[in-house]
């Protein structure tokens, strides 16, 4: 009995230390809830929604019907953006009747408007209104008003969107509800934006609502204004301070990991990229990283936008765009509709089914004005009315190209209206009012003139830098090309000429990736890694950041500098017309400048006493195809020197070039030719012409060329004494073993200083700080042109390449430049990335920008020995002729080497082909 009441005496004393154990238990893991669920509500509160969102699902797991625990967990994944899973989580607690269904079904009817389903958030809200007295409850009233506006504005009604925000505001006001006040604020600042009124948006709204928003400690509202801030800094061009608001905006969403922030980020920071394969790339990556996140959260806009980017990005051929096709770009917003329709339309224009077009504008036209979209309205109507031109409705397309005026003078549009001027003068043209359009194109070119100089001169160069220019310069040279050929029409030759000498005043300009004084280069890359350390969160926008930026930024202001000098430059330039330049040209010299436009080429002949416009009997694309076989038959000399495949190409482009100004009595046999090329015509090495005789025209002629009429009125009004000093430059006479004997034939003992540069004394420092001491500079080395890019093309030293845009920093007041550099007198573009390529960018035109009169160099890879060769004859002549009193001595002093070589070779059967000396040429001209 004892035993048996000592082992009861156990049982019941482990079962009270079981009670008391489990008890105490159970009173730990409430008391650990409860101070768990106060944690995720203070990291809730204060943003750390990523902590916040661990803790919830941990506790959610033994507690899945909490109703306050679910109604934070809802409000955590809202502010995360994490839309599929809060909408799960708000009907779920909507369903249980002891929520607080009011303040759900307003969270559910945020979440539908973000998913796009927009009826679904109506019909939430109208029963929230229905069952709720606003005078109870006038804060949530207001967040109600907030909401509607935002569903109002995404289906493009924009005045009932205004409407909606300016009650919220009112009713947020009147209740000091600051976050509220915030939302309608934004808000009313976007629809400002959306209409055009830029200039009041920042310190009427955005400002205002970034405070608000910064008091009351919402993260989300403070990334989403900054990130508004920026796009109006996008707006008006200043690309760097877009750029700071969107990395702070980025930041901040990192931060606090809202989703749908991050997707609308990673969409605007792929804004204003340069256009080359690089920024094409970032811009598929953060699209597409826009793209994936908006598709796996729900985000309906952002998906849409997204895979508007990665189609448009398709057409750029840059990458493969699998997983995005045509029917994946959504039709969710009034403005995406619009875009599609317009993506049509102008795939149709350009396949010239103009009755399709024009269907298509029109529908583009009337949605834009239907919902109030003002660009929209502009753009359709102007490229509509040119379809309608083509279809021969002239009334009608004047009628819409009046209506589009109106509304870009309306918007304070100048670009859209000078399109809008374009079309109508293509208008007047096409009904045979040639008159009347030649009373447009004045006001075009003084506009887009102007609008390329601003662009030079901006005080913001972006990345897309370059983009801008050559948008501008496209329509520029349209404009021209149109007057011209319209002026030529109506035989008035004398106005083409001044016109033409007008277009080719284009100064060059810098783009992004190219150096700057000290030669260090900027690129892309640098921007890129700031985005993905703060993306990555290996790094902080912070003041080291800031500074970065800053110096980045500071070098692409160098090209303000170097477009300042090139627009001084400019500015002098373009003050002659055609009876200045008659009447400088001696009697024997004849100016041939010639003009390609779309289908025609003609050679204006201009002597002292006599004008003349001749339309060659060759169309332009015939002429092109032509050059290019003369250039590949003349290049084969290289490894074939006894070939002779260049001699039908050259005997052709003479009989098209030369031979019908020889049959008109316009050329004579001791005429001096100065050449204006135009074009492709660039490539043309004149001097290998062969005429029927078999003899080169430098045989016949001597030859030079210039960049504009204008420039040899300049150069003939100014007298040059002569060449008095000499600096030279072979620095790699290891691989170009004759550069040294080429400026060894330098006669150092006639001139007062000659400075010989070999080897590592050769340096780019050195060309910097003696250059303007010089008269003449020699710079016998290698060259490499960049095709994708011609101003880093450049020039090797010892040390280091110079680039061609760091010679415009010369200050030059050399009156000869002699490149023995292979390809250095060569440009092309590819992408027509750069302004006519040959015509604009190249080392001669660089030089001569930097303040040199003349420049000797290659058109292609010239060989080292028949180089040497032809340079020692060139100074053995440049000394015969220099005391004597003849105009442009160094284009006689070229073309007579190139005689003697000729000469020889024949004799000698030695390097008898053109290739070994036809490449060289002068472009320039002295007294």
């Amino acid at each position: 009995m004892f035993s048996l009441i000592k082992n009861n005496k156990k049982i019941l004393s482990f079962l009270f230390l079981s009670l008391i154990i489990t008890t105490v238990s159970i009173l730990s893991f409430h008391k650990s809830f409860e101070e768990r669920f106060l944690e995720a509500e203070q990291l809730a509160d204060n943003w750390q929604l990523q902590k916040s969102n661990l803790i919830l699902e941990t506790l959610l797991k033994d507690n899945p019907n909490d109703v306050e625990l679910n109604e934070l967990y809802g409000s955590v994944l809202l502010k995360m953006g994490e839309l599929y899973k809060s909408r799960e989580v708000y009907l779920k607690l909507i369903s249980q009747t002891n929520s607080n269904n009011i303040k759900n079904k307003f969270n559910l009817a945020f979440t539908y408007f973000y998913l796009n389903q927009l009826d679904s958030a109506g019909i939430a809200l109208n029963e929230i209104t229905t069952n709720t007295n606003p005078i109870n409850n006038p804060i949530l009233f207001s967040q109600i008003l907030n909401l509607k506006g935002l569903m109002e504005f995404n289906i493009g009604k924009y005045g009932l969107a205004r409407n909606y925000q300016q009650k919220s505001l009112d009713l947020a006001k009147k209740h000091n509800a600051i976050n509220e006040q915030a939302n309608a604020l934004r808000q009313l600042g976007v629809l400002d934006w959306y209409s055009g009124k830029l200039d009041s948006v920042i310190d009427k709204y955005y400002k205002p609502a970034l405070a608000l928003y910064r008091l009351s400690g919402d993260k989300k509202g403070e990334a989403t204004t900054l990130s508004n801030i920026g796009l109006i800094y996008w707006n008006y061009d200043n690309w760097f301070e877009d750029l700071k608001y969107q990395l702070k905006a980025f930041q901040i969403r990192k931060e606090i990991n809202d989703r749908i922030g991050l997707a609308d980020s990673y969409y605007f920071l792929t804004y204003d990229l340069p256009e080359n394969k690089n920024g094409y790339k970032f811009a598929y990556s953060y699209s597409q990283k826009s793209y994936k996140l908006s598709s796996k959260i729900g985000y309906a806009w952002g998906k849409e936008i997204a895979s508007r980017s990665l189609v448009g990005l398709r057409t750029k051929s840059i990458v493969n765009l699998t997983e995005i096709k045509e029917d994946s770009v959504f039709n969710y917003s009034v403005e995406n509709r619009i875009n599609n329709i317009w993506i049509k339309a102008i795939s149709s224009y350009e396949k010239k089914e103009f009755k399709t077009s024009a269907i298509l504008f029109r529908k583009s036209f009337e949605l834009s004005e239907l919902n109030k979209i003002y660009v929209g309205i502009e753009n359709s109507m102007i490229i509509y009315s040119d379809v309608l031109m083509q279809l021969g409705r002239f009334k009608e397309a004047q009628k819409n190209i009046e209506e589009a005026m109106k509304i870009t003078l309306s918007l304070n549009r100048p670009n859209g209206y000078a399109e809008s001027l374009y079309v109508l003068a293509k208008l007047k043209s096409m009904e045979n009012k040639k008159e009347e359009a030649l009373k447009i194109f004045p006001k075009l070119i003084g506009f887009y003139d102007s609008l390329y100089v601003s662009d030079l001169k901006s005080v913001n160069p972006s990345l897309a830098y370059e983009s801008a220019l050559r948008s501008t310069h496209k329509m520029r040279s349209k404009i021209y090309n149109d007057y011209i050929k319209t002026l030529i029409q109506l035989k008035k030759y004398p106005a083409a000429f001044d016109v033409m000498e007008k277009e080719r005043s284009l100064p060059l300009w810098d783009s992004e990736n190219d150096s700057g004084k000290n030669g260090k280069s900027y690129t892309f890359s640098q921007i890129v890694k700031i985005i993905e350390n703060i993306d990555n969160k290996s790094n902080l926008y912070d003041k080291k950041t800031e500074a970065l930026l800053d110096s980045i930024y500071n070098k692409l202001l160098l090209k303000k500098e170097i477009n300042t000098k090139a627009y001084s430059n400019y500015s002098n330039k373009i003050k002659y017309k055609l009876n200045d330049v008659m009447k400088v040209l001696l009697n024997n010299e004849v100016l041939l400048e010639y003009f390609v436009n779309d289908n025609n080429v003609y050679v204006f002949v201009v002597r002292h006493d006599k004008f003349k416009v001749i339309k060659l009997e060759i169309e332009s694309n015939e002429l092109a195809a032509a050059i290019d076989v003369f250039d590949e038959a003349i290049l084969s000399g290289k490894n074939s020197p006894s070939n002779n495949l260049w001699e039908s190409p050259s005997k052709y482009l003479y009989n098209v070039l030369i031979e019908p100004l020889r049959e008109k009595s316009l050329l004579n046999d001791t005429d001096n030719l100065i050449i204006a090329a135009h074009q492709f015509i660039n490539f043309i090495p004149f001097s290998s012409l062969l005429d029927s005789n078999n003899k080169f025209l430098t045989e016949e002629y001597i030859l030079s060329y210039i960049p504009s009429a204008n420039y040899l009125v300049d150069k003939k009004n100014k007298k040059h004494d002569r060449i008095k000093n000499i600096l030279a430059f072979a620095p790699d006479m290891n691989s170009l073993p004759y550069t040294e004997k080429e400026i060894d034939a330098i006669d150092e003992t006639e001139f007062n200083s000659v400075k010989l540069l070999k080897e590592e004394n050769a340096t780019a420092e050195k060309l910097f700080s003696l250059a303007d001491k010089y008269d003449l500079i020699h710079i016998a080395s290698h060259g490499k042109i960049n095709p994708e890019n011609p101003l880093r093309s450049y020039l090797k030293f010892s040390e280091r390449n110079v680039k061609l845009n760091e010679i415009l920093f010369l200050k030059l007041k050399a009156k000869l430049i002699l490149i023995t550099a292979c390809e250095t007198g060569l440009s092309e573009s590819k992408f027509e990335v750069y302004p006519s390529g040959p015509d604009i960018i190249s080392f001669p035109r660089a030089f001569i920008t930097a303040g040199a009169s003349s420049v000797i160099s290659p058109l292609w890879l010239v060989e080292d020995k028949s180089t040497s060769e032809l340079i020692t004859l060139f100074y053995k002549y440049l000394l015969i002729y220099r005391d004597k009193n003849i105009p442009n001595i160094y284009a006689l002093a070229l073309n007579s080497a190139q005689r003697e070589f000729v000469s020889v070779s024949r004799k000698t059967k030695i390097k008898n082909h053109p290739f070994y000396w036809a490449g060289f040429y002068l472009m320039g001209y002295n007294n």
